[in-house]
């Protein structure tokens, strides 16, 4: 996993184990039951939409199947979790058509340096799908002018990524 991943799954199940109250109990973990595990999850649906509290789930799962291979919990609670239903489509899309990005680009004035930068981060955020954090983390140094290559380092993945 990525670090930020689990970053987001251990405060997920500190999340959990604060409802269980796992600090002043904790033998529950061995007796938890699926209702306990819903209703945390139902407590957690207040101010998570769906895309989010797949995380959640997946957060549990993972903590769950952990426990249930240690022998802590008798019965393979992970397996009854029902993940929260998303849909094809549901979500505008992440990327614009190139017509659009087009549009965008139009009518900046590339006469002056920070409409270049500007520009040119747009562009490039467009052309290549790079993340933000990406962006703004170029330098000089991340271009190789003589074999005319931009040297990347992927925020999620952590490997180098060379474009043109």
């Amino acid at each position: 996993m990525a670090p930020i991943t689990i970053v987001r799954h251990q405060m997920h199940l500190r999340s959990f184990l604060g409802f269980l109250r796992f600090d002043q109990h904790p033998s529950i973990i061995r007796t938890l039951r699926l209702d306990q595990i819903g209703a945390f999850l139902r407590v957690v649906a207040r101010t998570n939409n769906r895309f989010s509290l797949q995380q959640v789930v997946a957060a549990l799962r993972g903590f769950l199947q952990r426990q249930h291979a240690q022998g802590i919990l008798r019965r393979p609670l992970h397996e009854q979790i029902d993940t929260p239903r998303t849909y094809r489509l549901e979500k505008l899309p992440r990327a614009l058509p190139w017509e659009q990005v087009k549009a965008l680009l139009r009518p900046i004035n590339r006469t002056q340096s920070e409409d270049q930068r500007d520009f040119t981060l747009l562009y490039m955020a467009a052309r290549y799908g790079l993340r933000s954090g990406e962006l703004v983390r170029l330098t000089l140094d991340d271009i190789d002018w003589r074999a005319g290559i931009l040297h990347i380092q992927q925020t999620k993945t952590k490997q180098t990524l060379q474009l043109p």
